[in-house]
């Protein structure tokens, strides 16, 4: 969805579902280069062509993007079992170090200029539904899989946003 607002500030939102397992993590970041490729097909009739993303002074990406807490042994019980425990003690910055999105977006591989608020909650996926804990379902690290990202049109120092709330509801 892509917005003017007061004929002044152009706003685009996209929400995706990526490809979801640990082991898909190359099926991510092309499914973030086809997202980009297709958007760079829209353009209102008069446009420039402009990087899609350029066009715009605030772009917002969310949705479930699947990325994981990996610890090099993904799919295992052990794994599983360790990362339970970084839980249990909240271990929030241990578990950021292995969120597999914060990689991706440091190494350039995917979401470039993107930003995203900090994370100060545990893990919100596969919770059990109407208990406290994690579901096991084949082994499948707690994470943070569903994010809300954004970025700003660089150089303008009025073009600004300020986070004033990124949490989870679990």
């Amino acid at each position: 969805i892509a917005l003017t607002l007061d004929h002044t500030t152009r706003i685009c939102f996209v929400s995706s579902h990526l490809a979801a397992r640990a082991s898909r993590m190359r099926k991510r970041e092309e499914n973030y280069q086809e997202i980009c490729q297709g958007l760079r097909k829209l353009r209102r009739a008069g446009d420039f062509p402009v990087e899609w993303m350029h066009g715009y002074d605030h772009v917002f990406w969310m949705g479930d993007l699947n990325y994981r807490v990996d610890l090099g042994r993904s799919g295992m019980q052990d794994e599983f079992d360790t990362v339970l425990n970084m839980v249990r003690n909240k271990r929030i910055a241990a578990l950021q170090a292995a969120d597999t999105l914060g990689h991706q977006m440091g190494s350039r591989t995917a979401f470039v200029g993107f930003n995203e608020g900090p994370i100060n909650f545990l893990p919100t996926y596969r919770m059990l539904k109407g208990a406290v804990g994690y579901s096991n379902k084949k082994n499948q690290n707690p994470s943070y899989t569903d994010r809300v990202l954004y970025r700003s049109a660089p150089g303008d120092p009025t073009n600004h946003l300020s986070l004033l709330w990124y949490e989870s509801t679990a």
